[in-house]
């Protein structure tokens, strides 16, 4: 798989499915309670943990303007959306991550019990080294 160019647009349409994710974890007393479960509830805030509930698509621009067309294509080539037009996480609680170069990923847990063939677990697509709070090992020699 070719590495994928972070170009501003891209960045851009990250940011704000990112944010999209990270407010429904708030406003949301279920996923923010399996966070407590999980032992991350208190990086929620600081880390811009997300909850991707299926909503995406609806917060978006129709899909009949050219820039609901173009935000469908970004995320499409993020991975967020997959080839069903589905959020690739939905029902996941996410955790974002970068790589030491600075790219971003995320990791997702789903919150519901799993049916055949799902994993419980899931990563972008491509995503292969990615590491959460990358501050932490700028700032430390020794890192387990």
């Amino acid at each position: 798989m070719t590495k994928r160019i972070w170009t501003p647009e891209l960045l851009r349409v990250w940011e704000m499915a990112r944010e999209h994710a990270h407010r429904n974890l708030l406003e949301n007393p279920e996923p923010l309670a399996y966070a407590e479960t999980r032992q991350v509830g208190v990086a929620a805030t600081r880390f811009r943990l997300g909850y991707w509930k299926g909503s995406l698509l609806n917060a978006l621009p129709s899909a009949d303007s050219s820039e609901g067309q173009a935000l469908r294509r970004d995320l499409r080539s993020l991975g967020l959306i997959d080839h069903r037009g589905r959020e690739f996480f939905a029902g996941c609680l996410t955790i974002p991550l970068e790589s030491l170069d600075g790219t971003p990923g995320m990791v997702g847990r789903l919150m519901r019990t799993k049916t055949k063939g799902d994993s419980v677990y899931r990563n972008l697509p491509g995503q292969t080294r990615a590491f959460f709070n990358t501050k932490v090992i700028e700032n430390h020699r020794d890192v387990i």
